[in-house]
């Protein structure tokens, strides 16, 4: 340099370099230094702001690394892993879960002796219908045959008790609760003069099943009726035990 001159400019920074202060970087806005995890931490659900719409906005007068200087890093790290490993689970945290599980499901409820009450359960999973549909169908006298036969000669086995309605009664506020079998005696004894609906559909169901098996035959008993009501039929007909007295 000549005499009195001052020295060279410094040389700018090099790109990657912490930059100097008052540099600024894309939109204005002044270079810091940011610390880098050391792990790969929790993405933030956020929309980031555009380089060219931060000037004039307050991120420009914002220094972060005055924050970073009372932030725990590693605390961060910690609470805010990308991925977390699974604490391993043993019997006894299985047998924990269980047992929760289990102390907060709901006990159902049954007064019902304990063979009827398995039964009827069988016989309602073989008749695959809902109260509701059984309901309305015994209120109809059953007009649609979606009843079997066999399961109302069944239905009949399990019309409630006085006694079983009079324990249903005593926790009927907990009706939810209630075993199936429980749950169907209860139900069907809000139809009105349930048994005896019942026996009016068995009723009919057997009286067609009988006409069914006696018409065919009534001709034939016509026609001997007939033949019978005749002088010379009539005696042909007495001739054997004419013959029978003489043995």
């Amino acid at each position: 340099p000549m005499p009195g001159m001052g020295g060279p400019p410094p040389p700018p920074g090099m790109p990657g370099m912490p930059g100097m202060p008052g540099q600024t970087g894309p939109g204005g806005l002044p270079l810091r230094k940011r610390p880098k995890p050391s792990t790969d931490l929790k993405s933030l659900n956020w929309i980031k702001i555009g380089n060219n719409k931060i000037k004039d906005t307050i991120w420009i007068d914002l220094n972060e690394e005055n924050a970073h200087k009372h932030l725990d890093h590693s605390d961060v790290e910690k609470e805010f892993p990308a991925f977390q490993a699974k604490p391993r689970r043993t019997d006894t945290d299985a047998d924990e879960e269980l047992d929760a599980i289990q102390a907060a499901k709901p006990t159902e409820i049954t007064v019902i002796d304990p063979r009827r009450a398995q039964n009827c359960t069988i016989m309602l999973l073989n008749l695959k219908m809902t109260n509701r549909e059984i309901h309305h169908a015994i209120l109809n006298l059953d007009d649609e045959n979606k009843l079997p036969n066999d399961i109302i000669e069944q239905m009949m086995k399990y019309v409630p008790t006085a006694e079983e309605l009079s324990m249903l009664k005593d926790v009927e506020q907990q009706v939810d609760l209630f075993a199936p079998a429980d749950r169907f005696l209860w139900e069907m004894h809000l139809i009105p003069r349930y048994e005896q609906r019942l026996k009016a559909i068995f009723f009919k169901r057997k009286l067609v099943e009988r006409m069914d098996y006696v018409q065919p035959r009534v001709p034939p008993i016509g026609i001997a009726a007939h033949v019978l009501g005749t002088r010379s039929a009539l005696v042909s007909t007495c001739t054997p035990f004419v013959i029978s007295s003489f043995l």
